[in-house]
């Protein structure tokens, strides 16, 4: 019997597949805007900064 598997939903933020590849990782800040922290080789890495970014914000030490 195989586990069933539900989807990984960030609270804040994205990960999305370019064509050329690579990963572009982008998050609404508490302002309201969407914002892109940039393009990555991997996925692994784009959801590092993703996490990186939210929890500043979560700290209250995010800047723009």
């Amino acid at each position: 019997m195989t586990a069933s598997r539900t989807p990984h939903r960030r609270s804040s933020g994205a990960i999305r597949k370019l064509s050329s590849g690579r990963y572009q990782a982008r998050y609404t800040g508490p302002d309201g805007l969407l914002r892109s922290l940039g393009t990555f080789a991997t996925k692994t890495e784009a959801d590092q900064v993703l996490a990186h970014e939210t929890s500043q914000m979560a700290r209250g030490t995010w800047r723009d």
